[in-house]
């Protein structure tokens, strides 16, 4: 993708052009006369006998003097099938009788003005703001995934549709009050029904369809005020598959705080040793802090650091 944009900023600039063409042509040029070229073909090969007596029908000064051509074209021009076509020119250049290069896919560049790199003329002004737009959309696209309310009504406002109800299909609004018995596998809390913490136990099986992103699944649990172990339990992951998940939410600010996950006080003598030291690895930040501190409690102040910064 970086080679095409870069590809599409030179040819709109004028220093190369670029042919509209997916495949470029196949080269053809016969090594001797034609007349001597059939005296090394056998003459029970019927079938390429046939196809060259007709290439030479309609074409005998190119393949003398060597030729571009499209094999699709050519082939139908003599009324032989491509594959025969190309079977009878790779035979003239496996036994020398021919010069043949093979078309090559892909796009032909030629180029219009070589200049040195320090020397490009670009407008950088247009680009970085290219770049901005598509940032935002990618963003659009990120806060579209993590949105909690009905989705038909996001993309519906994105293009300024604002007078929209909810639509009581997407994933969100089926989801919201428990498991839907429906078309698609889901299953409904029958009426008086208890389940721990809002979800089925610990090792019942079920066959749900579960739309939603695991981290949203582990940001549902943790909103209730369940404990990172009680998640793991439930949710049948490991106590630092949920952490991830946590830094994971810090960082999109799904969980805005995390006093409850780390103390104020910590927090600050992390953030001192993370500012001076760098966040890059955590092994030289621990041993900085020493054995009062978790891995955890770093990587989390960590994530609450990086929302901030990127605010």
């Amino acid at each position: 993708m970086a080679i095409g944009t870069s590809l599409k900023i030179l040819e709109k600039e004028g220093y190369i052009a670029r042919n509209s063409e997916k495949t470029s042509q196949a080269y053809l040029k016969l090594v001797n006369s034609f007349e001597k070229t059939m005296d090394f073909v056998s003459k029970k090969a019927k079938k390429q006998i046939e196809i060259l007596e007709k290439l030479n029908k309609r074409f005998a000064s190119e393949l003398e003097e060597g030729w571009e051509l499209n094999l699709d074209e050519t082939a139908g021009i003599i009324e032989v099938e491509r594959e025969s076509l190309v079977r009878t020119i790779n035979n003239l250049k496996k036994n020398e009788l021919a010069i043949y290069n093979p078309p090559k896919r892909g796009t032909e560049i030629k180029i219009l003005k070589r200049v040195e790199p320090d020397e490009l003329e670009l407008d950088f002004k247009s680009l970085r703001q290219k770049a901005r737009r598509a940032y935002e959309k990618l963003d659009k696209m990120e806060d579209y995934v993590y949105f909690s309310d009905c989705r038909q009504k996001y993309i519906l406002n994105y293009f300024s549709d604002f007078e929209i109800s909810k639509c009581g299909k997407c994933d969100n609004c089926l989801n919201k009050g428990g498991h839907i018995q429906d078309e698609r596998g889901y299953f409904k809390k029958k009426k008086g029904e208890k389940r721990e913490n809002g979800e089925f136990k610990v090792g019942e099986k079920k066959n749900v369809l579960n739309t939603k992103l695991t981290q949203l699944e582990t940001l549902e649990l943790y909103n209730k005020g369940t404990d990172l172990d009680e998640i793991a339990k439930i949710r049948v992951l490991k106590r630092e598959t949920i952490i991830n998940h946590i830094c994971f939410l810090i960082e999109k600010g799904l969980i805005k705080d995390i006093d409850d996950l780390v103390s104020k006080k910590k927090q600050e003598k992390i953030k001192k040793v993370l500012k001076k030291e760098g966040n890059d690895k955590l092994k030289p930040i621990k041993e900085k802090l020493g054995d009062d501190f978790s891995y955890e409690e770093i990587k989390i102040t960590r994530s609450f650091l990086n929302r901030k910064i990127n605010e």
